[in-house]
């Protein structure tokens, strides 16, 4: 089985203009695409279809919720790229826990047929309180490493923060997924690093066991991911870090978001 349980460390730092930094622990799921119907399959408290304590919902991903994910993602990196991935799709995910669903950035990664590098790579970007979606579809690294690790560059075209402008550039460090997984993603502004976020985790295998720990550890993970990104942001309006509104709310002159 491709899916597994992912159990780690996140940590964000900010450098410009004001500072801030936190860690703290997570834990996600990687789901290989394929094995929806099986992973959990005999499990009452892990659902991918019906609504449970802890639950993958298709509709909380991009695309047509009719759609099977699997072929949103191939289709959205043919589209982009011209090329269709035709390996595994895993998916590095939070899942609903208690009906509640929150997820700064999922990542898929599309596997080859053969081989341990991705193809290609998509980052599922959501921003609060708005709640919009966005894929950055990522195909051709600057870098690839020793150790597999691959690095990519790209503009910001999708507001996230209104602690982060929309001036800015990207650059993560991405490793596929085995024993253990980093992603890195730094903020530019030119050569300035303005902020940077590294999730570095450690798997385990989806068993009776560890999905019991998993939920006696992390009962409430969505609920702790969303109290940690408004705790966070009003540290930052204290420390009057400059504000930017939603681009598209300051376009429409209505409230600013």
């Amino acid at each position: 089985m491709n899916s597994a349980l992912y159990t780690g460390r996140v940590r964000h730092r900010r450098f410009s203009p004001t500072t801030n930094d936190f860690t703290y622990s997570v834990q996600m799921f990687l789901l290989d695409l394929a094995e929806l119907d099986t992973v959990f399959a005999g499990r009452r408290l892990w659902s991918t279809g019906r609504p449970a304590p802890v639950w993958f919902r298709r509709a909380d991903h991009f695309g047509p919720p009719e759609q099977p994910l699997d072929g949103a993602v191939r289709d959205r990196v043919e589209r982009e790229t011209g090329t269709r991935p035709g390996g595994p799709i895993l998916l590095l995910t939070n899942l609903r826990h208690f009906g509640y669903y929150i997820n700064p950035v999922s990542v898929f990664y599309c596997m080859p047929p053969e081989g341990a590098a991705p193809e290609a790579v998509v980052l599922e970007v959501r921003n609060t309180p708005w709640d919009e979606t966005h894929p950055y579809v990522l195909a051709n690294p600057v870098s690839a490493k020793a150790n597999g690790a691959m690095e990519y560059s790209f503009p910001k075209t999708f507001h996230v923060s209104p602690f982060l402008g929309m001036d800015l550039e990207y650059r993560c460090v991405i490793t596929p997924p085995g024993d253990t997984l980093v992603f890195h993603l730094e903020d530019r502004r030119g050569e300035e690093i303005v902020l940077d976020a590294t999730l570095t985790l450690r798997r385990e295998p989806v068993s009776g066991p560890a999905l019991a720990l998993s939920l006696l550890r992390h009962p409430f993970m969505t609920g702790k991911v969303a109290w940690l990104i408004y705790w966070q942001a009003l540290k930052l309006w204290w420390k009057k870090t400059p504000f930017y509104p939603h681009p598209k709310y300051a376009e429409m002159g209505g409230e600013d978001a």
